[in-house]
């Protein structure tokens, strides 16, 4: 019983140390300004958003990120052993259109 308990323990103790804290900002690829209001997912490490600079702190021990705003291409990162990132945003070739202006309207 103490080895299980052990064996638990240690563990535990690899999953906590797994996880890592990246911080980084997101800039529009072209005119270098900050994209406020991004998506950032990090798997198990959960979600947060940019802040107005573009800045984004997340905990986690996945190995990628993946990144949407509206607007831009989504984007996945893959982290390596990085921890501060700079990322370029792309916009999107989609070009959005309210509902409004797809409702056919007279004859």
């Amino acid at each position: 019983m103490k080895g299980f308990l052990l064996l638990i323990s240690i563990m535990g103790s690899f999953s906590i140390a797994a996880q890592r804290s990246i911080h980084g900002q997101l800039l529009h690829q072209l005119t270098a300004e900050p994209v406020a209001g991004a998506t950032i997912i990090a798997g198990s490490g959960g979600t947060v958003i940019s802040d107005q600079q573009g800045k984004f702190s997340i905990n986690t021990g996945a190995d990628s990120i993946i990144v949407t705003a509206v607007g831009f291409e989504k984007k996945t990162i893959l982290l390596d052993n990085r921890e501060h990132l700079l990322i370029l945003l792309q916009p999107s070739q989609k070009k959005w259109m309210p509902w409004w202006y797809r409702v056919p309207c007279g004859p």
